[in-house]
């Protein structure tokens, strides 16, 4: 389904030797997938890992731009 609900994420970061790296990676994908992109999975969309590859350049993503073409294609989807 490209999906991973909230709690298996939340599960994957409560282990005792995860590096910082990776609570940051989870944190920000749940991020994404709560604020800028929701829609009625309720879930997290893998899609959007390998833009959290390198935390470095996760700002020069065009974030507005993406959550505004997902905004007209939620609206789309609801309109059929």
């Amino acid at each position: 389904s490209g999906t991973v609900t909230f709690k298996k994420i939340q599960e994957r970061l409560s282990g005792p030797r995860l590096s910082p790296t990776k609570v940051a990676k989870g944190y920000l994908l749940g991020l994404l997938s709560a604020t800028l992109f929701p829609d009625k999975t309720q879930g997290v969309h893998v899609h959007f890992l390998p833009f959290l590859e390198d935390l470095q350049s996760v700002h020069a993503h065009a974030w507005g731009a993406a959550n505004l073409a997902n905004l007209y294609h939620q609206l789309g989807m609801t309109s059929r």
